[in-house]
């Protein structure tokens, strides 16, 4: 069965002040010499504290998160990549919301009209690449697109896309075993989130369509709850096929989504 799927780009600025930016508010300020702006003629301007990103969100078109192998941000001007932050990749590789600048490249973009090129790459191949211009001002990093970012940017053959539809509509019925595992540390029958985890693997086993299942890693995600990775393999079409299971480690634990080995 084949199936073509269509990769849409939308640029966005995002606001919310998440893990990654408390972080880089601290270092934002520290940049910014304890939150005040001097010089430039910046000196009375009144900033909000909002840690302002812009980010390019990259969806298939059942609005599901792609998850890219690996991507890049080149700005053109400068004839440089930016530097990867790590949580910025660990939460893009969840969300499917890539970095392309925020407030801590305020000074270096402001009063400057940039181009910053971002590449995505998935399965050995370019997905996405697009210009994204920026600037900024007094406060806070802006984007200067007019018109919309929204874009299709290619048609990929995906055999598993139909396979990961399917195994999300199980969800419900994963995140009832959960919620059925005790949690209370007061009870004698108490599971750690490691035990947690695993006893899903074993019930998974159990299922007549999983060939395996096994724990690739305990919050090594580390969004706020951190999020885990169980990959199951499962017999469909006549194929064995592999898929991941995220799960984010809150109490009790919740299985949030299927998507492709990477």
């Amino acid at each position: 069965m084949t199936i073509f799927w269509a990769v849409i780009c939308t640029v966005i600025q995002s606001c919310e002040a998440n893990v990654e930016g408390k972080d880089e508010i601290e270092l934002a300020n520290e940049v910014e010499g304890n939150g005040e702006n001097n010089g430039n003629g910046c000196e009375d301007v009144a900033c909000t504290e909002i840690f302002m990103h812009i980010s390019l969100k990259l969806e298939y078109p059942n609005e599901q998160p792609v998850l890219l192998d690996s991507s890049k941000v080149f700005w053109i001007s400068e004839n440089r990549f930016l530097e990867q932050n790590t949580v910025s990749w660990n939460e893009a590789r969840v969300w499917g919301s890539y970095l392309i600048v925020n407030d801590l490249m305020r000074k270096e973009l402001q009063g400057k009209e940039e181009i910053m090129r971002f590449t995505g790459y998935l399965n050995g191949e370019i997905v996405c690449e697009r210009d994204v211009p920026v600037s900024a001002d007094c406060c806070h990093v802006i984007y200067l697109g007019a018109e919309s970012l929204t874009q299709i940017i290619a048609r990929v053959e995906n055999d598993n896309s139909l396979l990961i539809e399917e195994m999300n509509k199980s969800l419900p019925v994963i995140n009832e075993f959960l919620a059925d595992l005790p949690s209370n540390s007061e009870e004698q029958s108490f599971l750690n989130d490691g035990e947690k985890l695993q006893s899903l693997v074993e019930w998974l086993k159990s299922k007549s369509c999983v060939v395996d299942a096994t724990v690739l890693c305990n919050s090594c995600i580390y969004t706020l709850p951190a999020q885990s990775e169980i990959s199951i393999s499962i017999k469909y079409n006549e194929k064995t096929e592999v898929v991941i299971l995220d799960i984010l480690m809150s109490n009790p634990l919740r299985a949030i989504r299927f998507h492709e080995h990477y």
